[in-house]
């Protein structure tokens, strides 16, 4: 039976297209629970069947910029912002199906 199941992601500030395989859905994103300011949580929908992740081609790549960084233009999509001590971060996913 089809049907969805989200996972928790840990991404480090300044990791260049952290990889999320398969592909999947932003649906939440915050500071991370363990108080790194250097981390965001990132929480991603998958397609599943029977709790399992179902694979698919490619997958999304994140990647955390700080308020004032310039943003390159093939970051991909904004998915959420989240602050953390002193610091305001902002995720971005690109998708790329291959």
């Amino acid at each position: 039976m089809m049907s969805k199941i989200i996972h928790r992601y840990r991404v480090m500030v300044g990791v260049v297209d952290h990889q999320v395989h398969p592909a999947g859905r932003v649906v939440h994103v915050s500071a991370d629970r363990g108080g790194k300011d250097d981390v965001v949580e990132v929480w991603v929908e998958h397609e599943a069947d029977a709790g399992k992740v179902l694979p698919s081609p490619g997958g999304i790549f994140l990647n955390v910029y700080g308020t004032g960084i310039p943003i390159p233009d093939n970051a991909g999509d904004h998915v959420g912002s989240c602050c953390s001590g002193p610091f305001v971060w902002h995720v971005y996913a690109r998708r790329e199906d291959r």
